[in-house]
């Protein structure tokens, strides 16, 4: 990181790499303590100390070099000398597992040196372990009696790294997040990134002025032009008007305007878009924390010519309008005269929509009232059908109860005084009526007579007699058949 030229001691190259080292120390620690609890083997044990008393001497030279907190320099020391002795007691155990009992004692002794040393600085640590020097010189002094090596003899294991540095770019927010001090600038950054801000702001202001202008100018051009060439005229009666303005309106020179009208707008619209996320998108606070002149105005030009080029292009397409709406404006003065015949055709057929439309609610108001006398017809006929059904019911009636009347008043009349002329005479044999007047008589009226003659038998036991017919018997039976046929004329009328 180049970071020499803002004078700052937290940024000294050393200093970043001694915490690098410290930070990679502090994970091999952990390590560490991991397998003293996992009762790990001791030549593990004795390698992962070895690294860390190395990479602490590693930070204590890199202090050193720095200048900067000496104090902690001795702390690195102290912790230097326990790992050490961390090292020297785990291969004394290893030691101690071959049945080098000598060998055990020395490592032991060299561990206590060290940690004698290390109590100098601190108190704070005084393991169990430390003090194993004692028991081992009694062990071998009174039990093994094994041979005490020099030190030079000794044969130390090498340390071993157990972590390892991961590289990434802290500038990636995927990775670091977002920044937490983003919001902890310096005041005159504030202001820059203000400042500019609003720069780009005004410039914002001055393209969407320009363009609003123009699309304004454009929109009023394309509603006048819809006016005269398409109208809704042109889309009802296509058929008839693509005859008469094929020449015209239909001309590859009027399509090709009218497709780089639409282009152009199209065209215009995304470079607007762009430099608007572009805008959005120009960032310079971090250039501002790299200048250290509180005067930023040659920044903001600089800055503000990245978007020259797309400025240019939306330019040539301003300017691009004011010749394509000439091109349009002399297509339309050419179309004066049809223009005109247009006028006067959408007027007539104005005219004639109208009529027809009155017409057909005439006809619908005509249709109705038609379907309502219809209905009101239907209903009535039916209701003449039923009394009809009724009236003729009650006349059969009435007439069929006259009739039974009438016939049973005339029998006995009829009757009562045959009757009397028969009870004067002695010998009475019962008449039958003639041929020709039964025949004129009805059948009831012949049934009652054969009946009655034969009760008349019965009961004075008087054998059946040839019928004999008497002048009284033909008038009366002519009196009968004249009533019958008056009644039924009257019936059947």
């Amino acid at each position: 990181m180049n970071m020499s030229r803002f004078s700052l001691v937290s940024f000294d190259s050393n200093l970043l790499t001694w915490l690098v080292s410290l930070m990679l120390a502090q994970a091999q620690e952990c390590i560490l303590e991991k397998s003293l609890i996992d009762h790990r083997k001791s030549i593990i044990v004795a390698k992962i100390a070895t690294y860390l008393k190395e990479t602490y001497k590693d930070c204590a030279e890199k202090l050193r070099n720095s200048c900067v907190c000496m104090s902690l320099v001795f702390r690195h020391y102290n912790t230097i000398l326990l790992y050490d002795a961390i090292s020297l007691i785990f291969l004394g155990d290893k030691a101690e597992e071959d049945q080098k009992m000598g060998t055990r004692l020395l490592f032991y002794e060299l561990a206590g040196k060290h940690v004698t040393t290390a109590l100098k600085f601190s108190e704070k640590d005084k393991r169990e372990r430390i003090f194993r020097i004692t028991t081992a010189k009694k062990d071998n002094d009174f039990i093994y009696h094994d041979r005490i090596p020099n030190v030079e003899e000794l044969s130390f294991v090498e340390g071993v790294t157990m972590v390892k540095p991961i590289p990434f770019d802290p500038t990636d927010r995927s990775v670091s997040g977002d920044d937490l001090f983003a919001a902890l600038l310096p005041m005159n950054v504030l202001k820059a990134v203000s400042v500019y801000s609003e720069e780009k702001a005004k410039f914002k202001r001055e393209v969407t002025e320009k363009i609003r202008v123009k699309d304004e100018e454009l929109e009023y051009a394309i509603i006048f032009f819809n006016h005269c060439l398409f109208t809704v005229l042109y889309i009802s009666c296509f058929g008839t008007l693509q005859l008469l303005f094929r020449n015209y309106l239909l001309s590859a020179h009027l399509k090709k305007l009218l497709v780089k009208v639409e282009e152009m707008r199209e065209q215009r619209k995304k470079l607007f878009d762009e430099l608007c996320i572009d805008l959005e998108n120009d960032d310079i606070t971090a250039k501002c924390l790299d200048e250290k002149e509180f005067d930023n105005n040659e920044l903001f030009k600089n800055e503000l010519a990245k978007h020259t080029k797309i400025m240019k292009i939306i330019e040539m397409n301003l300017t691009a309008q004011t010749n394509i709406l000439g091109a349009l404006t002399e297509v339309n003065a050419s179309l004066a005269t049809y223009r005109r015949k247009m006028i006067d055709i959408k007027s007539r057929r104005k005219e004639q929509i109208l009529a027809l439309t009155v017409a057909y609610e005439v006809y619908c108001n005509v249709l109705q009232k038609a379907n309502e006398g219809l209905k009101f017809y239907t209903t009535l006929n039916g209701m003449v059908k039923t009394l009809t059904g009724a009236s003729l019911k009650i006349f059969c009636t009435t007439k069929q109860h006259k009739l039974s009347s009438f016939f049973k008043g005339s029998l006995e009349f009829c009757l009562g005084n045959t009757l009397s002329q028969l009870s004067s005479v002695s010998n009475f044999q019962p008449a039958v009526a003639p041929y020709n007047v039964l025949m004129k008589a009805p059948q009831e009226l012949t049934t009652k007579v054969q009946q009655y003659g034969t009760i008349v038998n019965k009961s004075y036991n008087i054998a059946p007699q040839p019928p004999v017919i008497s002048s009284s018997q033909v008038f009366f039976c002519s009196i009968c058949g004249n009533i019958f046929n008056f009644i039924r004329r009257d019936f059947m009328v």
